[in-house]
């Protein structure tokens, strides 16, 4: 069992001097937060859903379910 500190102790070192190094040369850990909201959403069966999303000024048709994501539509959302 104590055979296994020193590996442990270097990987966790590596994954640190990593993170150190992305931050150094400006490197992100998270995605900017992206605004958007569901605008409507209607089940279609058990498993499918047709999603209306708006996100900043473009409004997104979005089948989910059924084993594939797929994105119907898009278009510019009239203010």
């Amino acid at each position: 069992m104590l055979a296994a500190i020193p590996p442990l102790a270097l990987v966790l070192g590596l994954a640190a001097l990593a993170a150190r190094l992305l931050r150094g040369f400006g490197g992100r850990f998270s995605a900017p937060a992206a605004e958007f909201a569901i605008v409507a959403r209607t089940r279609l069966d058990g498993r499918r859903t047709l999603y209306q999303i708006r996100r900043g000024g473009r409004n997104i048709l979005l089948l989910a379910g059924g084993g594939a994501d797929l994105v119907l539509d898009q278009w510019e959302h009239a203010p």
